[in-house]
């Protein structure tokens, strides 16, 4: 018996690929290289090395100062993540016309693949342990929601403390609410009314990029009635990051190490279910999350009380 496919698997692996959800930064937040095999190697940056001056003045017929890199080889392996999502060959018989059970399977594999994505990301920014310098606010009358607090002070005091100066800043909704109308932040601005936009933050900070994550997840267990909590803890974590690069440098503060055609989809047919079967649609991501280098980050916490 022959099943058609209205959707093929590039099709179906193009709507994986391709699908998009505002709420979710963890390709932003730990961005994506790409590595050949599951099988990898990265660099990790000695302290200091990139900021050692050399001596590079040479002789009409002087030879040339030769250096090395100090930079340590690491070797991982990605981890394989995977859904499956069964639909009835009756389910897409009897579907109303304009709707695709099949489309709806995708987006629906895709959807929680970058939830748990987003999960182990934030996950990732929340562990003190991956920084390489912490500031915990404990007295009442430095915490934002504090207006006579110097929060600009603050932040610019944490900025410089990593050992390669953050472009992006990581923090939850409710923090921005504080950063975007504190009294302090206006001074520096010269604002005197309504709030700040994140562009005008980003600039006075000197820093690339604000990035707000709102997603949110279930953390009821099966069965119990649904109890929704932020992905994103309450601190803020200000971070070094790059792109493709990102696994050979030594700089960043992390990245994703994501295998070359591991995203994607596959479809087969299981005549076994139900009276007619059923079309096994499977979407799959091959990657490992990794904190480069500690030290080009810098976590506050104690934002709130």
């Amino acid at each position: 018996m022959k099943h058609h496919f209205p959707l093929t698997t590039v099709q179906l692996t193009a709507m994986v690929m391709g699908y998009t959800n505002s709420e979710f930064y963890a390709d932003a937040l730990l961005p994506r290289a790409t590595v050949a095999s599951p099988m990898f190697e990265w660099w990790r940056q000695p302290d200091n090395e990139n900021f050692n001056t050399e001596d590079t003045q040479v002789g009409l017929q002087g030879e040339v100062r030769r250096i090395t890199s100090e930079l340590t080889k690491e070797t991982d392996q990605t981890v394989d993540y995977a859904l499956e999502y069964p639909i009835p060959v009756t389910s897409v018989s009897v579907a109303p016309s304009g709707i695709d059970p099949r489309k709806r399977a995708v987006n629906t594999l895709a959807y929680k693949l970058m939830l748990e994505r987003e999960k182990i990301v934030a996950d990732i920014y929340a562990k003190s342990s991956n920084y390489g310098t912490t500031t915990a606010i404990s007295s009442s009358g430095d915490r934002w929601s504090n207006s006579n607090a110097d929060v600009y002070g603050q932040l610019e005091t944490a900025l410089n403390k990593p050992m390669q100066r953050p472009n992006t800043m990581v923090l939850n909704q409710s923090n921005w609410s504080l950063l975007k109308n504190h009294s302090s932040m206006k001074a520096a601005i010269n604002k005197n009314s309504g709030v700040l936009t994140k562009e005008q933050v980003a600039d006075i900070l000197e820093i690339e990029r604000i990035i707000i994550p709102t997603a949110k997840y279930n953390t009821a267990n099966p069965g119990q009635s649904g109890s929704l909590s932020s992905v994103w803890g309450s601190d803020v974590s200000l971070v070094y990051l790059g792109g493709e690069e990102s696994l050979d440098t030594g700089m960043v503060w992390g990245a994703t190490a994501s295998l070359q055609n591991g995203k994607g989809t596959e479809t087969y047919y299981e005549p076994q279910r139900g009276a007619k079967g059923a079309h096994i649609f499977k979407a799959y991501d091959q990657r490992k999350e990794l904190v480069i280098n500690k030290k080009s980050g810098h976590k506050i916490s104690g934002i709130t009380a």
